[in-house]
């Protein structure tokens, strides 16, 4: 289908805290008009960088647009809100080719030849960032383990820090407004998606699927950070989350691409083509896998009755009804998998609402171990994690020390690092603990 996609312009509402996003998709004989907006917790300082916020605006823009744009995945687009450099649009066709790479895989796409951005050649003016930051961090919440561990790690260590929340109008609010009962202070960004979308996704004549949303909280959150005077935006994807799922067109397909080393090592560089520090934005737990971190999250109980790792609670759409854990997904049984060598029975029934039927997911269970072609396109962990997890719930030795490594931390900030290796230190206690 022959089409052009349109990123129309933004506007940021007298209040100087509800942002409208405006586009649209032609198509030979309709045009469809789509709006997003986002409405901040509080009004935009006045005094806050006018260059940084026009160029955050335009990146969010091309953000939050991925949603609308892959209804056709039309190679012609048109971006009439701001220009980009070459290293820009190099950013944005690297995030709409490979960071789409299951949509494509799934949908059976060929996007090699798909680089709908395109550079200015005109040198960006950098904005000035000049404002001293304190050290005070914006935590992501998500409603699973891998943020409330940074939370409580964090905690433990009296680092200053508020928690973060992008809530896009979830129909089960549970994981995310009853943990942020337990937060002492939190930062909301209340994300509304425009509604014909999920109608033209109904009709069955347009390209539906897996975006990378973790590159769009990346974006909303580093802005509202900078806005705001926070050090930085600080998000909890672990090692575990650099593995890919499948080959497809010569390229590793990763679920968790926007989750990956290299799209942090990208979003940083990305920053810096307008004048923001590299160190805004960055995973606490990237030296740490699944295992130790699930570890460390047996021992913080006040959470376990009121988290949740299941995708089945995060949809905006649904035919069922939402509940805390559906038990018969991939991340509900790897999550479970995980947990189980550190709990009590009574522990496990706490934090998944009841006993867990882990013996009818003898398939999940399967591909999770990597005994299948392909792993569960889902935010779950390596192969290796689950076999050494199911030893360890077996009171087994551990047939490998793999799981026990300490991995890459070079994006961390350096005054935080000796936080992290000792949170590593407690989590290989835990594990080494549960082998007895």
């Amino acid at each position: 289908m022959t089409s052009t996609f349109h990123f129309d312009s933004y506007e940021l509402k007298e209040d100087r805290q509800t942002i409208a996003f405006f586009y649209h998709l032609q198509l030979e004989d309709a045009t469809h008009n789509f709006v997003e907006t986002l409405q901040l917790h509080a009004p935009i300082p006045v005094s806050y960088s006018q260059k940084l916020l026009k160029n955050y605006l335009l990146s969010l823009h091309l953000a939050l647009g991925i949603s609308y744009w892959k209804l056709t995945c039309s190679n012609s687009v048109l971006v009439h809100s701001g220009e980009l450099s070459d290293q820009q649009a190099e950013f944005w066709n690297t995030t709409y080719g490979i960071g789409l790479g299951e949509f494509y895989y799934k949908n059976q796409i060929d996007f090699r030849a798909i680089k709908p951005f395109i550079g200015t050649h005109v040198a960006q003016s950098f904005a000035s960032n000049t404002q001293p930051k304190p050290e005070k961090y914006l935590i992501g919440i998500g409603g699973g383990k891998d943020s409330l561990v940074t939370l409580e790690v964090m905690k433990q260590h009296a680092l200053p820090f508020d928690s973060f929340i992008v809530d896009s109008g979830f129909l089960f609010s549970h994981p995310l407004h009853t943990v942020s009962e337990h937060l002492q202070s939190q930062l909301y960004v209340n994300r509304h998606l425009d509604p014909s979308l999920f109608q033209l996704n109904s009709l069955g004549t347009y390209y539906n699927g897996h975006i990378p949303v973790s590159m769009i909280f990346a974006f909303i959150g580093t802005f509202v950070a900078s806005a705001f005077g926070y050090s930085a935006f600080v998000v909890s994807n672990e090692a575990s989350s650099n593995e890919g799922n499948v080959q497809y067109l010569g390229f590793e397909i990763n679920h968790q691409w926007s989750k990956s080393t290299t799209f942090e090592k990208l979003f940083q560089q990305y920053l810096t083509t307008f004048g923001e520090q590299t160190s805004r934005y960055f995973s606490f737990l990237r030296p740490l896998n699944d295992l130790q971190i699930s570890a460390l999250f047996s021992q913080m109980t006040q959470y376990h009755a009121v988290s949740t790792s299941c995708n089945q609670a995060f949809r905006i759409t649904n035919t069922t009804t939402p509940v805390r854990w559906c038990k018969s997904c991939a991340k509900c049984v790897f999550t479970y998998l995980m947990m189980k060598p550190f709990l009590t029975p009574d522990q496990r029934n706490t934090l998944f609402d009841g006993s867990f039927p882990i013996e009818r997911n003898s398939d999940l269970i399967a591909q999770l171990r990597g005994e299948k072609d392909t792993k569960p396109f889902d935010c779950v962990g390596t192969p290796e994690e689950v076999v050494q997890a199911m030893r360890l719930a077996n009171h087994q030795t551990l047939s490998s020390t793999e799981v026990l490594s300490y991995g890459e931390e070079s994006l961390i900030p350096t005054p935080l690092r000796e936080i992290v290796r000792e949170a590593h230190k407690q989590a290989i206690s835990i594990i080494q603990k549960a082998t007895l």
